[in-house]
């Protein structure tokens, strides 16, 4: 039974216990009372899913669990090795190969997506302290296509591995390290946890990613020594879930992994619970603009007993409003931005984290100071009943959006073997949880969250043998399955709401997106982040509820509200469990119609907004975004950015955000999407009940459609000492209702660089080693849109990254124009790719919120496949167009100093900017300085 039936069947039905239980009062004397009927067990919510685990003979073991939902299956697999198992000085091994494992194999020495790119599938790899896995979901029809190359890999990796690679992905890693820890604020944060907490020698003691050193010493002898000893049939399992028939992948895993020899399972790394060290405090100067402080202990491993108890005392501490961290610091001493706590499982030990960003104007010191006490205070009494329901509710939530994804199924399943030594572990990781007390949670806080911890403070600078697989080629794909999209029911609410819905059962949740029709765009660029201020105001209590009792029932409902805004609409989310839609809709009902609004609150969360501002600024990535649509749209629609700057937010006051609240929060025009377990006619009552009294039409003026930019030139926001530059090429591009070519376009970008073997990345990533990751987007809205390139570089690569930009631009124009293979990949990738899209239901409101934003109608996805998978060749060519150079803009977040001149030298005026996207004036690279006289020549001897 697949879950989908599982979990819209609810029948009594009996235990074994319970059956024991009726034979035993059927057997008493016939004079004997009748019993009481023992009361019918609850259904398991996992009794419909199927999980079989086998081993082969050469110790691979195989995890199958059908599902046949979606046209799709999930596939992983796990090696028991992660940067636990490296010896010292070669740290970053297991990471490595992460890489390096998509760079070809003995029968198939080409990109490992290759293949998969015309599939649509989703591919990747990560690596943690633990293990490192390997994943695609693909369509099922290319089931056997994913096991030929999971199976290649594992057997012939080494055969196609060069010196030429090794170099290259190891440049690679170096950028993802810059990327992920140095030129991201507060990213050394992980390092120095890992460092500070473990001892020398412990597994646990360097990051996963390794370091530069490390990473330099590698040899080619090493790297085939690492893969012989943990790269084997039996230190790897390999999971399955999605539409297949056992019997058939059985055949498939046998042929392609059963004759590959055992090799040995590599021992797990083994080290005693460290122990706290003397309290210590690490003061970090960062190119931050706000200070951070982080609180770690010690805590137990996963699936230890304590490590459940944490994750709920993390919850309990910083989740929602009400939660015993966030209302002192955030909300009532406003002395933080933002704080979090978290319990960090891991196979031999864990780590308990919690961490505080400062809110402006606060010292490092202070925050530390109020950061103890009250988290002295949250750890002096148990959870309320309230609250430990409440922390469950999220947990369990969280839980069923797990099982209800099937390669985050696969992972589960994989996880429990590995740690766990079952598969079939969903009930006993549920019942970790549901079976904790509030008192088994404060013990569990005040046995492990008691001595002095790490202190880090972040300032700102001063798978029986079977006949041999046939590697000469890939497998024959069959034809796919047909498949189309759900069918989205449409009507129209009495009070003018358009419903979009889709009903889904495969987990007892409920996801909706109201979305209005108005967003950032009706703000005057003087106040920039007015609507987006208002929309974080609405939950800032409403109805009978402030701020923390709505956050409060919020969290007892354990429904996620969530709310966003881009330049053309207002987005106001839920996420809640089937049983509590109604009650859940009855606050957002009060969020809508009768927010509070009140000074108080105003002004703490427009500080609040202001210092996330200020913060950006100290985010090249971010920086790149805000100067890219400043250039391109000026002060019109697009131009500014949603959440405003630090000045604009000052000149807002309470009466702006009240009236922008009565000429945004109406009906008309808005649309409800609602995808999952519920019915139409359940939806529709609950929509006229809970909505129906929501009345009116947006009134809002919004600003135009504006083109700022003028002659290509490069805009640059300096950040001295970056390791880093955020690069991209940008230019507006007419509105998805203006567009030609839309199907063409989208495939051209594709090819050029909208997935992982796209030109571009292939080019700055695998063959230069410049980026971890080069990419492309199209984007269009009802109203405007925009296309751009963009890429985090090695800081002395940026005047060639941009370079080998413009030649791939010029080239596919030119004397370089898209194959017929690239855009049999890009458009398998589209088409095959769409399936997966509606697997959860988070992510089918997304992609019908797409539509919505494009001005689109739910019939065009039908209309959207079509239009893609008629698109000639010569219009995918012709759509290069998209791109002349002449018409794109350069944005740069980098060292100016340290690169502009080469930049300059490429042929284009340099402009200046600061971190708010406002020019600066231009930039010369300072002239050369002139060459010394030459001495003059001695005067002759007289």
């Amino acid at each position: 039974m697949s879950l989908i039936s599982l979990l819209s069947l609810i029948p009594s039905r009996w235990s074994r216990r319970a059956l024991s239980v009726a034979l035993l009062a059927l057997s008493a004397p016939a004079l004997a009372a009748p019993a009481a009927p023992a009361p019918a067990p609850a259904p398991s919510p996992f009794a419909g899913l199927e999980v079989i685990e086998e081993r082969l003979p050469n110790g691979l073991t195989l995890i199958m669990s059908p599902d046949r939902r979606l046209p799709t299956v999930a596939v992983e697999v796990r090696y028991l090795v992660g940067s636990a198992h490296e010896r010292e000085g070669r740290s970053g091994f297991a990471h490595l190969f992460e890489h390096l494992m998509f760079q070809g194999s003995r029968s198939f020495d080409r990109e490992y997506f290759e293949p998969f790119a015309p599939l649509g599938a989703d591919i990747n790899g990560t690596t943690n302290t633990d293990r490192t896995n390997y994943y695609e979901q693909v369509p099922a029809e290319a089931l056997e296509l994913a096991l030929w190359m999971e199976s290649d890999r594992m057997e012939g990796l080494l055969d196609a591995l060069t010196q030429e690679k090794l170099d290259n992905q190891r440049d690679v890693v170096k950028n993802e390290r810059r990327q992920r820890y140095e030129n991201t604020p507060y990213g050394m944060a992980w390092r120095l946890l890992f460092e500070e907490m473990f001892p020398v020698g412990h597994p646990y003691q360097h990051t996963t990613i390794g370091s530069h050193e490390d990473l330099s010493a590698a040899t080619l002898d090493d790297v085939r020594a690492f893969f012989r000893q943990y790269y084997a049939p039996s230190n790897a399992l390999l999971t399955l879930v999605g539409d297949f028939e056992p019997d058939e992948a059985r055949a498939l895993v046998a042929r392609y992994f059963g004759r590959m020899p055992a090799g040995e399972r590599a021992p797990t790394p083994r080290a005693a619970q460290p122990t706290a060290k003397p309290a210590r405090l690490i003061t970090v100067e960062d190119k931050v603009k706000l200070p951070r402080v982080y609180l770690a202990w010690h805590s137990p491993a996963l699936y230890a007993p304590g490590d459940a108890a944490l994750d709920l005392l993390a919850t309990l501490l910083s989740d929602g409003k009400t939660s015993r961290l966030y209302q002192p610091l955030v909300y009532e001493q406003k002395v933080a931005k933002d704080v979090a706590a978290f319990q960090m499982s891991m196979g031999l030990s864990s780590l308990f984290v919690v961490y505080a960003t400062a809110a402006p104007g606060q010292t490092a010191e202070e925050l530390e100071r109020a950061l103890v006490d009250a988290l002295a205070r949250a750890l002096a009494a148990p959870p309320t009943d309230d609250e430990h329901a409440r922390a469950l509710n999220a947990w369990r939530k969280s839980f069923y959006h797990r099982v209800e994804g099937a390669m985050s199924r696969a992972q589960m399943l994989s996880a429990y073997l590995h740690h766990m030594g079952v598969s079939d572990g969903f009930e006993a990781d549920l019942a970790r949880y549901t079976a904790l007390t509030p008192a088994d949670v404060h013990a569990a806080a005040a046995g492990w969250i008691h001595d002095a911890p790490l202190r880090l403070r972040f300032v700102p600078e001063g798978a029986a043998p079977a006949p041999a697989p046939d590697r000469q080629a890939l497998p024959a794909l069959p034809a796919p399955a047909a498949w189309a999209p759900p069918a989205v029911d449409v009507w129209r609410a009495a009070n003018g709401l358009t419903v979009w819905h889709v009903e889904q059962r495969q987990a007892p949740l409920v996801s909706l997106s109201l979305v209005l029709p108005t967003g950032a765009d009706a703000d005057p660029a003087e106040k920039a982040g007015l609507t987006a201020l208002t929309v974080d105001l609405l939950d800032e209590g409403a109805g009978a509820r402030d701020a923390l009792a709505l956050s409060d029932a919020l969290q007892r409902l354990a429904t996620d509200y969530g709310a966003a805004v881009t330049s053309q609409s207002t987005t106001l989310s839920l996420n809640a469990l089937a049983e509590h839609l109604p009650a859940s809709l009855d606050l957002l009902a009060d969020v809508l119609t009768r927010p509070r609004l009140s000074a108080e609150d105003f002004e703490r969360v427009r500080q609040q907004r202001a210092a996330q501002a200020v913060a950006r600024e100290a985010d090249p990535a971010a920086t790149r975004g805000v100067l890219l649509r400043r250039v391109l749209f000026g002060e019109g629609l697009q131009g500014l950015p949603a959440e405003g700057a630090e000045e604009t937010l000052a000149r807002v006051t309470l009466d702006d955000v009240r009236a922008q609240h009565a000429a945004v929060a109406r009906p008309e025009g808005a649309t409800l999407i609602a995808v999952g377990a519920i019915d139409r006619a359940a939806l529709a009552a609950l929509v006229d009940e809970r909505l129906g009294a929501w009345r009116g039409a947006p009134s809002a003026p919004r600003r135009p459609l504006t083109l700022a930019a003028g002659a290509p030139a490069v805009h640059w926001v300096d950040f001295p000492g970056s390791s880093q530059s955020a690069i991209a090429v940008a230019r507006a591009v007419p509105s998805a209702a203006d567009a030609a070519a839309p199907f063409a376009e989208e495939l051209y970008n594709r090819v050029l660089g909208g997935e992982f073997t796209s030109r571009v990345n292939m080019n700055l990533r695998e063959e230069k080693g410049y980026t971890y990751g080069a990419y492309s987007a199209l984007m269009r809205s009802s109203r405007a849109g925009l296309w751009f390139l963009g890429a985090m570089v090695k800081g002395d690569t940026t005047a060639a990254s941009l370079q080998e930009v413009f030649a791939e631009l010029d080239a596919a124009r030119g004397d370089r124009p898209v194959t017929d293979e690239e855009l049999a990949r890009a458009r398998g990738g589209l088409l095959k790719g769409l399936p997966s899209r509606f697997e959860e239901m988070a992510s089918v409101v997304g992609t019908l919120s797409e539509l919505l934003a494009e001005g689109r109608a739910p019939a065009h996805l039908r209309a959207w496949q079509e239009g893609v998978a008629a698109a000639t060749l010569s219009e995918v060519r012709a759509a290069a167009a998209l791109t002349p150079r002449e018409a794109l803009q350069v944005i740069v977040a980098g060292d100016l100093a340290a690169h502009g001149a080469a930049v300059a030298a490429l042929g284009l005026p340099i402009q200046r900017y600061n971190a708010r996207g406002e020019p600066l004036g231009a930039w010369a690279p300072p002239a050369p300085a002139p060459a010394p006289a030459p001495a003059p020549a001695p005067a002759p001897a007289p």
